[in-house]
């Protein structure tokens, strides 16, 4: 069977301090991975590898000056790594 692996990447705002921001990215993160692999194995794949990263600094894809552009920096990025 083919192992899958897949990188997220949390990500947030800019508001609070770097220590909250990464733990807040970090948690996102794992919240995706959790609801991922419950997924992933009710279609029967059992072998994925999931790593979670915290990105407490950025790359920020909108400006933090609005409330819709810290709801878009506020995300998870998922990566299928061969």
């Amino acid at each position: 069977m083919h192992v899958h692996k897949f990188r997220l990447d949390g990500y947030t705002d800019n508001v609070g301090g770097v220590g909250i921001n990464a733990l807040a990215a970090k948690v996102r993160a794992l919240l995706v991975a959790h609801k991922l692999t419950s997924d992933l194995k009710a279609m029967g794949y059992h072998s994925e590898v999931i790593t979670e990263y915290a990105q407490a600094t950025g790359p920020y894809i909108a400006s933090n000056a609005t409330p819709q552009g810290k709801s878009a920096n506020r995300r998870v990025v998922v990566t299928l790594q061969q």
